[in-house]
């Protein structure tokens, strides 16, 4: 079976572009949210592990609680750091997905897409783009040494010409409810317009975002 690997940062460092909306406990607060929801459709698959990688103790703690495997970094060291460390504990010739913990709107459905079982001879490689078409938010490796990762700014394109090069097959998975990453107040007020009911629906709703006109104000100040 498939293992996913989640990399977050250390809540003090996260969602730094959502600092004109929210303060540093409420962006922490988000994370976690977010973090309870991916983790809550996770549980609902057939995946043989979850795992969480973080410096921070209150992520491993959360991850703990939902009964997913959990790998402490003793220095935040970026997201590609957090994510070979990852792989490297969870080892070679394994099948892994490695999500983003920022995509609450994540489906049961479009997981199952993402992490289906395919023979790790296979060489075969799934990678799931943002909504801009610009970063990855779904990695899938039939076997977890097909490519070194590369997250961050274009990592789409980088990722669909690594896994040209190395000879694996690919299939770029347009999925919907894994598009929307919360980077911005615009993505915070998609995510709000769309209805979605989980964690991170409730967190908003008691910090009083749901009716603030967050991407209106994102334009004016653009």
């Amino acid at each position: 079976m498939t293992h996913v690997l989640i990399p977050i940062k250390s809540l003090d460092l996260a969602k730094t572009r959502l600092s004109a909306a929210l303060d540093p406990p409420a962006r922490s607060g988000l994370v976690l949210a977010m973090l309870r929801d991916l983790l809550g459709v996770l549980k609902k698959c057939r995946i043989d592990e979850v795992w969480v990688i973080s410096s921070d103790k209150i992520v491993l703690q959360l991850a703990g609680d939902f009964g997913v495997k959990t790998i402490c970094e003793e220095k935040s060291m970026g997201y590609n750091a957090a994510v070979n460390a990852g792989l490297h504990v969870i080892g070679e010739g394994k099948s892994v997905a490695i999500l983003p913990g920022d995509i609450p709107s994540a489906s049961r459905s479009d997981l199952i897409k993402l992490t289906s079982q395919v023979a790790a001879d296979t060489g075969e490689i799934h990678i799931v783009p943002d909504a801009a078409r610009e970063g990855t938010n779904g990695l899938f490796l039939s076997s977890s040494t097909l490519i070194a990762p590369a997250f961050g700014v274009n990592s789409f394109s980088r990722h669909k010409f690594l896994a040209t090069e190395s000879g694996s097959r690919l299939n770029v998975m347009p999925l919907a409810s894994l598009a929307l990453d919360i980077d911005s107040e615009r993505d915070l007020q998609t995510f709000i317009d769309a209805g979605h009911v989980g964690s991170t629906s409730a967190f908003l709703r008691e910090n009083g975002m749901c009716q603030f006109p967050l991407a209106g104000k994102e334009r004016s100040v653009a």
